[in-house]
């Protein structure tokens, strides 16, 4: 993808398609293909909430700069809820995903406070 540059989203959704300096669809699994999500939230206080997420194919969740629950891997299919620990203030939550071997890739992220 093109490195540091950055996409805006239409209609909610984000078309990574026109960074992509490869084959597009992808054949097969390119380790080296890689597109972060980030967003942060800020918190009134320290606790609980929950990052809701629609990945095909594979992702890593992280937040403040740390690896959150287990290495997502699936199809698209269902939204998978993800305690995570915020702290009072600024919080950054990165979602880190890379495409399975059908070209297949798409990515959604939610956010619930408690």
């Amino acid at each position: 993808l093109g490195e540091g540059r950055e996409v805006v989203a239409a209609g909610g959704v984000f078309d990574l398609r026109p960074l992509c300096t490869c084959d597009w669809p992808p054949r097969g699994v390119n380790p080296d293909l890689v597109g972060f999500l980030a967003f942060s939230v800020d918190s009134p206080r320290e606790g609980e909430a929950t990052v809701l997420v629609r990945n095909d194919y594979f992702g890593r969740l992280f937040v403040n700069g740390e690896s959150v629950g287990e290495p997502l891997k699936g199809v698209w299919s269902k939204w998978t809820r993800i305690a995570v620990r915020v702290k009072e203030g600024r919080n950054e939550v990165v979602f880190r995903t890379s495409p399975g071997s059908q070209g297949l890739w798409m990515t959604a992220l939610g956010y619930e406070s408690h």
